[in-house]
């Protein structure tokens, strides 16, 4: 799996691990994301029973010492997370926006914005997992817990 080690995702699930069995309900699954400076506490993103879900963080924090104005290194703007079930597992993709958008028309404005993949992690209830591949941006990992 691409980079794992910067941005720390957990499942919370209300109840117990019987919801990975077939035909639980998986209303109850939800990411937990800490504090980021667009948020004010614990985020809670629950994960669609159909479909994609999607976060979008405008505010990224950067690793100490990151030179944003140097013009050889993506410069990110924000960063994507896509989510989803897939086999009773979560599915997160982690997105890094490379272009300039409208914050108040996302995720719309985000078409034709260059975007790259900084990892894919697949998750069971319970796991925490860092995707590394944020680093590459100059992005601090997003650490998340129980």
């Amino acid at each position: 799996m691409a980079g794992v080690s910067g941005l720390w995702v957990m499942l919370l699930a209300v109840g117990l691990l019987v919801a990975q069995r077939p035909g639980a309900d998986v209303r109850d699954w939800a990411l937990e994301m800490p504090n980021w400076p667009d948020l004010n506490g614990l985020f809670f993103s629950d994960i669609p029973e159909r479909g994609e879900g999607l976060s979008i963080f405008h505010t990224p924090r950067w690793l100490p010492g990151w030179d944003r104005g140097d013009s050889r290194r993506p410069q990110a703007t924000a960063l994507k997370l896509t989510y989803r079930l897939e086999n009773y597992r979560v599915r997160l993709e982690a997105f890094v926006v490379l272009g300039p958008f409208d914050h108040n028309d996302t995720p719309p404005s985000l078409e034709g914005v260059p975007q790259e993949s900084a990892g894919v992690l697949l998750l069971r209830l319970g796991e925490t997992a860092t995707l590394t591949g944020l680093a590459r941006y100059g992005l601090e990992p997003l650490p998340c817990g129980w």
